[in-house]
């Protein structure tokens, strides 16, 4: 796979109240990326990073590694990502 891969599944039916989808989203290393703004869409989530850690740019111009597990609140601003290598999401 050399493309970005993204892809959604509705979960079962008893969960649908509480879930509204599970993503997955894939790509090789070796494909760079610039960095991508991640806009709030009001959802809360979980994530799982079963590949390289995204680097995420803040203001005054620095950046940290975001960590392979998070539960991610309802955004009120955009937050800006880079991969650093294999992408491999949940």
């Amino acid at each position: 796979m050399t493309a970005l891969a993204y892809r959604e599944v509705p979960p079962a039916a008893a969960l649908r109240r509480f879930i509204d989808c599970y993503w997955f989203l894939r790509c090789d290393r070796g494909v760079s990326f610039e960095p991508q703004p991640v806009l709030p869409d009001g959802r809360m989530e979980i994530v799982l990073n079963l590949g390289d850690r995204f680097r995420r740019y803040g203001g005054e111009g620095g950046s940290e590694l975001q960590p392979h597990r998070m539960l991610v609140g309802q955004m009120d601003h955009h937050v800006t990502i880079r991969s650093t290598g294999s992408v491999d999401l949940v």
